[in-house]
This record gives C-alpha cells, sequence and structure tokens, in this order.
C-alpha cells in the first residue's frame, strides 16, 4: 500500500476543543463539548495562544510591510483603525502622474493603473511636497477619480500610491529600511532604544531621508518614530514586522498555528481546562507533563536559520 501523498489535515476549532476536554477526562471519548464548554474553550485557547507570541520566534508570522511617510511628520500610529497610511509590502501600487493636475481637479492621470480600484486609499504627491490621502472613487483605464477634489497642484511625474487594507498592529519590527519611490531601492536604517531616541537633540529638524527609527507596540495602535523628521515624500519605510497570532472566532475555522504545532494546543488547552474540570491528580500530572514535552518539542524546532559569520583575531 502507497501513501496518500497528501498533507491536508488541519482540525477545526471545535475538534481542538473536543480533543482537550476528552484528553483531560472531563467528557468521554463518545461525547462532544456543550455550547458553554466550546465559549470556554474557545476563550482559553485564544489566551494561551496569546501568551505563546511571547516565547518562540514564530516565523510563519514575520511579514513585510511598508509605511507612506509624510512631509514634516515623524510619529505614525500602526494598526487597523489607524488613520495614518501603511499595508503589506507586496500589495501596493506606486505609480507617477502622466499629467499635471490643478488644484481642485476632480480627476488623475496616472503612468500605470496596476491594480488600483474603487475604494482604495489613494495617495497623491501634491507640489507642496506632502501626500493628500483620500481613497479611489472610480477607475478607467488610466484616469482616476479620487473621492476628494486635490487641495493642491500636482505637477507630471509626482508619485501615486495605492492599497487597499491597512495593516494589523505589529507585535515587533525587527528591520526598517528606506524606500525610494522613483528607484525602488532599499537601505537599512539604524534603530534606537526608547531613551536613545528621546535623548536625539532637536526633534523638529528635517531631511529626506530619515536616519533613524523606534517602534513601541502600544494599545490599540502601535508607535513608529522616525528622526530626523521627513522633509519631503520621497521615501517610504520598509519594515520586517511581526504580526499577532489571529483569535479564533467561530467553531468552524482552523488555527493560524501551522498543524505541527497541533498536539501542543491540545494538550495546552486540556492543561488549561484542569483547574475548573474536577481532573483527577494523577491524570492532572500527565497532562501537565504531556503539554509542556508538546509545547517544548515545537518551540524548539521554532527558529530562523541564519548565518553565523566568525573572523579571525587580528590584534591577538
Amino acid at each position: 500500500m502507497t501513501s496518500s501523498g497528501v498533507k491536508t489535515f488541519d482540525p477545526t476549532l471545535s475538534t481542538l476543543i473536543s480533543m482537550a476536554y476528552q484528553e483531560a477526562g472531563i467528557i468521554s471519548i463518545m461525547e462532544t463539548p456543550s455550547d458553554e464548554q466550546y465559549i470556554k474553550g474557545r476563550n482559553k485557547l485564544n489566551l494561551m495562544l496569546s501568551e505563546w507570541m511571547k516565547a518562540g520566534h514564530k516565523v510563519w508570522t514575520w511579514e513585510e510591510g511598508i509605511l507612506f511617510l509624510q512631509k514634516d511628520q515623524r510619529r505614525y500610529n500602526l494598526g487597523s483603525s489607524s488613520t495614518h497610511h501603511f499595508t503589506d509590502a507586496y500589495d501596493f501600487d506606486n505609480t507617477t502622474l502622466s499629467a499635471a493636475a490643478a488644484s481642485g481637479a476632480t480627476t488623475i492621470t496616472v503612468t500605470a493603473a496596476g491594480n488600483i480600484a474603487a475604494s482604495d486609499y489613494l495617495g497623491i504627491e501634491l507640489d507642496s511636497g506632502s501626500f493628500q490621502f483620500t481613497t479611489v472613487s472610480s477607475i478607467s483605464s488610466t484616469t482616476v477619480t479620487p473621492a476628494a477634489a486635490l487641495t493642491g497642484a500636482a505637477a507630471s511625474g509626482n508619485t501615486v500610491i495605492a492599497y487597499t487594507t491597512k495593516l494589523i498592529r505589529p507585535l515587533k519590527i525587527s528591520s526598517s529600511r528606506h524606500f525610494n519611490y522613483s528607484t525602488e531601492d532599499e537601505i537599512r536604517v539604524q534603530e534606537l532604544s526608547h531613551i536613545d531616541f528621546m535623548e536625539q537633540p532637536n526633534k523638529t529638524n528635517t531631511a529626506s531621508p530619515f536616519s533613524q527609527w523606534r517602534y513601541q507596540p502600544k494599545v490599540p495602535l502601535g508607535l513608529f518614530e522616525v528622526w530626523l523628521t521627513p522633509s519631503d515624500v520621497d521615501y517610504g519605510v520598509r519594515f520586517t514586522y511581526q504580526r499577532p497570532i489571529y483569535d479564533f472566532t467561530e467553531n468552524a475555522q482552523t488555527s493560524d498555528f501551522p498543524i505541527e504545532w497541533g498536539n501542543a494546543i491540545v494538550f495546552g488547552l486540556a492543561a488549561e481546562l484542569i483547574p475548573s474540570g474536577d481532573v483527577p491528580k494523577d491524570r492532572a500530572e500527565i497532562i501537565m507533563t504531556m503539554a509542556a514535552t508538546k509545547l517544548a518539542l515545537v518551540s524548539g524546532a521554532d527558529r530562523e536559520q541564519g548565518s553565523f559569520l566568525i573572523q579571525p583575531d587580528l590584534e591577538g
């Protein structure tokens, strides 16, 4: 008999919760959880997985984003409800105006429309050196109709950006780079701690591109700051960030974790259910040991491979 040749097993939330209650002995192998037990299991599981985000690298949650800097602005809030503008680094359109547009214009003509669509966020570089952000009302070929008329003139060749979705609040940002819209070159920029950043001199000084940055994962919106303050919008910020693990909200959903974490999730949830589940001591000890063992096994493999550089001690 040959192997199946497929790797599709991905249990739903209801299956994970059922298995956890059964492993803990709170329900029998022939039973299914009650509605109240499903709700409790989901809440416990979401809290547990949020805790797990603090341990290990969770390599599948590292993503690339881009922040669209604004002239004379050094502080930006990151999160899906923010009024500032940022998105997935591979899911935005970067083009230019192919014809000048006067202040008050209700349409613009772009060099290439790419994947620009109605309702997208739209940024238009004005001759004042700032982006005017609005949304796309409609598009026909290379003619774009913004939802708001231009508040200033915009010359041919000025940058136009469009994107659909803002990012979820990053848990952490590991690196940031200048992104030149015209050349698409990227250059890494130095990160500073909160104290070192605050000890920089005059924070109203401007330059393009900026030279340093910091990120603070505040709640509900993260705070990204650059120094020096941008003097134009020629550069954006490409950054590598870690997103949160997505919550379970419905029983039919599958986990945001790879299937390799399945046993760790089941036994981890079973351990979380022990305190209020009237589980016998000997069984509880087995569950706790299994939970720790399974978590250690997958956490140990949750590491990104990287280079290890050495050089001779030329001064010794």
